[in-house]
């Protein structure tokens, strides 16, 4: 199965928590909470969302809007030509949605053409007769290629080996970009792509925040859809992110939890060095009983 997403999306949402006052009028979730994992790819994820929500609001393509009633947050969505839906909402409960469409027209169109795959069958292409760009990578077999548009916006192709999650593909892409070195250029010859992909994000349910008053809040529900439709005139992307989102009924304690692996050591004032340093694993997370 693909995997595909805008880093930019769940953090348009989570934008739009910010502007929500509970019916209330009491609980006010405030500007720029700091959202808080409850496992181990949300704390990776959340590396990526500080970055993205400082940018959201430079990107035009995205809408967003929050509601205490689910039914408006679908049809939201239903307007914008997204299929998945919330569901009914507990009470003091209340979402966000974002959406994201964004279409490119290829500097140059390419024209149809069959792709013979590795394992013989075919599949729609694209031929680029005129040369692209094409870069190399230290350590990547493949050549990255660049798609110009007719916008500031350009798209690069590589072939890879399937990412084992969002974080991971993002990781890859960032530094393919950030090392890439132009060789040469080229025709290429690229599979046309029409996705439609919808998402139970299970792995958010849980994180969570203090808003500006009232108790904490975390996620109870979140979905994505995305679309992608490609081919020789250029690409249409469009996304749709919605999480639900709840005032718990109680505060959780300031607590830090170390539940990876940890540097530990020990300072004895007037020394230059530590005196004692160590990297525990679990395999020693052992009581030791009293000594």
């Amino acid at each position: 199965m693909s995997l595909v997403t805008s880093p930019y999306t769940i953090p348009a949402a989570f934008v739009a928590t910010e502007h929500v006052v509970h019916p209330n009028g009491l609980w006010v979730v405030g500007p720029e909470r700091r959202w808080n994992p409850v496992n181990e790819q949300q704390r990776r994820y959340l590396e990526i969302f500080e970055i993205a929500r400082k940018e959201v609001s430079a990107i035009p393509e995205i809408e967003a809007k929050g509601s205490f009633v689910a039914e408006v947050l679908n049809e939201f969505l239903r307007v914008h030509g997204f299929a998945m839906e919330l569901e009914p909402f507990a009470p003091d409960e209340f979402a966000v949605a974002a959406v994201f469409q964004v279409v490119l027209a290829w500097f140059k169109a390419g024209k149809a053409q069959t792709i013979v795959r590795s394992d013989g069958k075919t599949s729609p292409g694209v031929l680029m007769e005129h040369d692209m760009p094409s870069f190399t990578v230290p350590g990547h077999e493949n050549p990255v290629i660049s798609l110009p548009t007719k916008t500031a916006d350009t798209v690069y192709l590589t072939m890879i080996e399937k990412p084992a999650d969002e974080c991971a593909m993002m990781a890859t892409a960032r530094q393919l970009m950030a090392t890439r070195q132009q060789a040469r250029t080229t025709q290429v010859l690229f599979p046309m792509v029409d996705l439609d992909l919808k998402v139970a994000l299970q792995w958010l349910k849980g994180m969570w925040t203090l808003p500006q008053s009232g108790p904490q809040l975390k996620v109870t529900q979140a979905f994505r859809q995305t679309k992608v439709k490609m081919n020789e005139e250029g690409v249409r992307i469009e996304e749709a992110a919605a999480v639900g989102i709840a005032f718990a009924a109680v505060f959780l304690p300031n607590r830090h939890v170390i539940d990876r692996p940890f540097l530990m050591w020990v300072d004895r004032p007037g020394l230059s060095l530590p005196l004692f340093v160590g990297y525990m694993t679990e395999k020693d997370w052992k009581n030791p009983g009293k000594s």
